[in-house]
């Protein structure tokens, strides 16, 4: 179907030009008029449009090399485009291809055509349409110069704050220049987000500025650290040193948090260092960033020897730093270091927290001390501190090492009767009591109070319960809460998968553990020594010599070296093989024992019933070890 289009004042002139009422040149005026404006918005909209990107690719063709970024130590950063003219252009340009198409088909749409009154004259109409283009001008008119006004106040404060050693007003005046074109290239280099500014004098105005600078230097490097971009915080940082910007022990404290984070204890001493050349002293942070690094890495000398340097620096420990290092201490179990270092701490005046008593509380279920656990508990309480989760947590898993399940039940009851909700790592530590018994029906009771209180439950606590089942050999029951686990869409590891194939190989089923190793991979889980042993042992077991070379091989192809635990698993095959596969233990030996593994008395034993005592014997003395020569 063929619209008629409206009668609108276009086609008045469209027909009166087509009848020839008026004449058909460019010199009449609603030629004239309608060329105009159209020519002049096209050029305008073009000019919008091409300076945006001419100020994009000027910033990009500004940029130094690498070379030359890395010379200078700072980054650089593309120049945004700006949104208020992209916006403007992109809808004058809309406006100006609805105008052509308007004057060149002599056609709007019924619902612009029922804007207007049908019998409103040209001139009334024409200026309607202009009406709009007029806006957008003067917006964009008003809006470059409060652009031009920001950017010379801008330009005003570009000199910044520089430090003087000594230097007079002559001197800071002779500076201006230089440290104003030196930040107007940075700021076309790397936008004015990561460059701060400031302002050189002692007035009021310009000591607001210098706040605002450090603020600024410490938001930009915190957020280059956060981002895990610690070369792009240095680098930074570094900069802006070298060129005279005060920092503060914020600033160094990011970096060095953030290379201790990731261990590289080295760069993190060094700019510790860097941080004391550039004459910003050190304070408790900075110790505390790296004592923290040491304690996770389980070097308890590294934390106390930090411990020992802050105090020879003057800087005092707090409640923070003891946690560090009684934290440190119980990670590793050392009952008695952790309470020297809180003793060191009430002598030194610093009343101990939460935090403190639950570390110890920890190192106390490391070791399954349960009395001394109780002990401190009832000590926490006695001080007015509120127990936690993680305190009665801590009790609980020490009863769990210390095979106390009613007493772990006893406790699990407390912390619900004062109040304290308890959370999937305390209900795992109760179930994990219970497999460690093997109570599987325990187990499952306290896995339905878990999803009855709404815990939701982890990949620990589902290896919790499929210990259980593997406590008591049974394999039926731990594939079916590998699969509930599953259809629940828990995030599972290898260390879940691993408990079931531990379970298979208990009670020999090779099979089923296979068919479960084979839907882990499936799942994209990535395997480890330990589930490649458990994978091995039912195997070898029965002889299947092929099997566990194939499993060998398959677990050198991922890149996971042999271990003593598989040598003696696959020298256990080799020795139950009907018949023996001497030749094939001996090769193994020595190709185990060439790539670094050390013989231990069970490997020795092994390998002298799959090769015999004598030839052992002969082996043992080639590598050396006399231990098995007899």
């Amino acid at each position: 179907l063929q619209v008629s289009p409206p009668v609108t004042p276009l086609r008045r002139i469209y027909h009166a030009l087509k009848s020839k009422s008026l004449p058909r040149n460019r010199t009449h005026p609603c030629y004239r008029l309608l060329l105009r404006v159209v020519c002049e918005l096209k050029q305008f909209a073009m000019v919008c449009i091409v300076k945006s990107n001419s100020q994009v690719s000027g910033a990009s063709s500004a940029r130094p090399s690498d070379g030359v970024k890395q010379s200078q130590g700072h980054a650089t950063k593309a120049v945004p485009r700006s949104k208020s003219s992209m916006v403007a252009a992109a809808t004058l340009m809309v406006v100006l291809i609805f105008s052509l198409d308007t004057i060149l088909l002599e056609w709007i749409p019924n619902a612009l055509a029922s804007w207007k009154p049908e019998d409103s004259s040209t001139t009334a109409y024409l200026v309607s349409i202009c009406g709009g283009y007029l806006l957008l001008p003067l917006f964009l008119h008003c809006r470059s110069r409060r652009s031009s006004g920001s950017s010379s106040a801008r330009t005003a404060i570009a000199a910044g704050r520089r430090r003087s050693s000594g230097a007079g007003i002559g001197g800071n005046a002779a500076k201006r220049p230089a440290a104003k074109q030196a930040w107007q290239a940075r700021r076309r280099q790397g936008g004015s987000n990561d460059w701060p500014g400031g302002v050189e004098g002692g007035s009021a105005d310009g000591d607001k500025i210098a706040a605002g600078t450090l603020a600024r230097l410490n938001h930009s490097v915190s957020r280059a650290a956060a981002k895990g971009d610690v070369e792009k915080a240095g680098t930074l940082l570094q900069s802006l040193t070298s060129m005279g910007w005060e920092s503060e022990a914020a600033s160094y404290n990011v970096v060095i948090r953030a290379h201790a984070r990731r261990g590289e204890m080295r760069l993190a001493e060094g700019w510790l260092q860097k941080m004391r050349e550039s004459g910003v002293p050190p304070n408790e942070h900075s110790y505390v960033a790296l004592m923290s690094a040491c304690a996770k890495a389980d070097d308890l000398a590294g934390a106390e020897a930090w411990a020992r340097r802050m105090a020879e620096d003057g800087v005092p420990l707090s409640c923070v730093s003891y946690a560090v290092l009684i934290n440190a201490c119980a990670r590793l179990g050392k009952i008695g270091r952790a309470e020297q270092w809180l003793q060191r701490m009430i002598d030194a005046g610093v009343d101990p927290d939460a935090a403190t008593y639950n570390s110890l509380i920890h190192a106390c279920s490391v070791q399954g001390d349960v009395q001394l656990a109780e002990q401190w508990l009832e000590e926490m309480k006695a001080k007015g501190l509120e127990p936690t989760v993680l305190t009665y947590t801590a009790v609980i898993d020490a009863c769990a090492k210390a095979l106390d399940v009613p007493k772990a039940e006893r406790w699990l009851e407390s912390m619900q009767a004062a109040g304290i909700e308890p959370n999937v790592v305390s209900y795992s530590a109760m179930i994990n009591a219970c497999a460690k018994v093997g109570s599987l029906a325990r187990a499952e009771h306290w896995y339905g109070q878990m999803e009855a209180r709404g815990v939701e439950p982890n990949a620990y606590s589902y290896s919790a319960v499929i210990n259980a089942c593997a406590q008591v050999g049974d394999v039926p029951a731990a594939c079916a809460w590998l699969d509930r686990a599953e259809k629940t869409g828990a995030a599972l590891d290898g260390v879940v998968y691993g408990c079931v194939i531990h379970t298979c190989g208990k009670v020999g089923d090779a099979e089923c553990a296979m068919m479960v190793f084979r839907k882990m991979q499936a799942q994209g889980i990535k395997s480890d020594i330990a589930v490649y042993g458990a994978l091995a042992r039912p195997f070898a077991y029965r002889g299947d010599y092929t099997s566990v070379e194939g499993i060998a091989d398959e677990m050198e192809a991922e890149g996971i070296a042999m271990n003593d635990y598989l040598l003696y698993t696959l020298l256990q095959a080799h020795s139950r093989a009907k018949p023996r596969q001497s030749q094939r233990a001996e090769a193994a030996f020595l190709a185990a024992t060439k790539a670094g593994v050390v013989p231990n008395d069970r490997i020795l034993k092994v390998l002298s019933l799959a090769v015999g005592r004598a030839r052992c014997s002969e082996l043992a003395r080639c590598y050396g070890d006399r231990r098995f020569v007899r």
